[in-house]
């Protein structure tokens, strides 16, 4: 199972940790399309058994969930320093 996961915004990269990244993945659960997207990729990067880090490039919409998500873990929790440096990257829109 991969140790960390690494998403990429744009110019910029962030490393979750594996607890990190399972926070966001169980929030994902709105059905919009980029919600699904963002499960979908959590699940199969947190069950690689390579052990490497997965990468998850993300486009806008992604990003936007990426923010609801984070936001409602932070009405309930502090954030992590990983989702911390997340949530600093995904404010700004992902330019073409």
């Amino acid at each position: 199972m991969a140790d960390v996961i690494v998403f990429k915004l744009g110019r910029h990269e962030v490393t979750l940790d594996r607890r990190e990244a399972t926070e966001i993945r169980d929030r994902a659960v709105e059905r919009t399309l980029a919600a699904e997207w963002l499960y979908d990729a959590l699940v199969r990067a947190l069950d690689d058994e390579s052990g490497r880090a997965d990468l998850i490039v993300t486009d806008e919409s992604v990003r936007e969930e990426i923010l609801l998500d984070l936001g409602a873990i932070k009405q309930e929790n502090p954030l992590t320093e990983g989702q911390r440096r997340l949530w600093d990257v995904a404010q700004f829109p992902i330019l073409p």
